[in-house]
């Protein structure tokens, strides 16, 4: 089994806020990544684990005592189309690979679900509508977990979004996309199919600064260490 967290985004939507890329934010006095990185760790050791990193990233990856691999990526790779393809060449061929998307807060409840899922099928870990515990009015996608039997069925998929993109059909290729395309959903319908795990507590995507403010309300989390 292999875990790759995804940290390259060029978060438009964060503006610089609180000093920090919003992976590195406080999370009840812990930066997000240190304390993803370390919790799964925890849960099964010697995980091996990737991050993959903005060229413009300057962060230190902690030493927990297990080795994290990492790989800052080429600008012609970073955007939305290439958040799950990116790591490609990471990909477990020959079990599991879990991708953890690194602006995630995940709750114990969380983990667990994602490390628990294992079907012969791709299968995502999400909220599907507003945030009950964490007030946010969106849907979300957390991770996605998938055997080797399934990656090209996966690769296949977002090159489908990657072309509807191009093509005008949606806005951009995204997570929520290639799930759609994987459960025959066309893509500029919303609806939910199957392969799904509901999480619905304080788990959360740090999409922008509103959202974080938000989380740190419901959490109790001190909002930043940085201000």
């Amino acid at each position: 089994m292999r875990l790759i967290i995804p940290c390259a985004g060029e978060q438009n939507r964060w503006g610089g806020f609180a000093g920090p890329r919003k992976y590195m934010l406080p999370v009840f006095g812990e930066p997000l990544l240190h304390q993803t990185l370390r919790r799964f760790q925890e849960a099964i050791p010697g995980l091996q684990t990737t991050v993959m990193l903005h060229p413009d990233a300057d962060i230190d990856i902690p030493d927990y005592g297990y080795v994290v691999n990492h790989k800052v990526l080429p600008r012609e790779l970073l955007g939305q189309a290439n958040k799950l393809l990116s790591s490609r060449e990471f990909w477990d061929p020959a079990r599991q690979t879990i991708i953890a998307f690194g602006d995630v807060y995940f709750s114990d409840a969380a983990i667990d679900a994602v490390l628990a899922t294992r079907t012969d099928a791709i299968e995502w870990i999400g909220r599907s509508g507003p945030g009950t515990m964490t007030y946010w009015p969106y849907s979300e996608i957390f991770a996605v977990t998938f055997p080797a039997a399934r990656i090209i069925q996966l690769v296949e998929a977002i090159a489908v979004t990657a072309a509807a993109a191009n093509a005008g059909t949606i806005e951009e290729a995204k997570a929520w996309d290639c799930y759609r395309q994987l459960e025959g959903i066309p893509l500029t319908e919303w609806r939910m199919g199957g392969h799904f795990t509901e999480i619905d507590d304080l788990t959360q995507d740090f999409d922008c600064p509103e959202c974080y403010s938000r989380w740190c309300q419901a959490s109790g989390s001190p909002q930043s260490l940085f201000s």
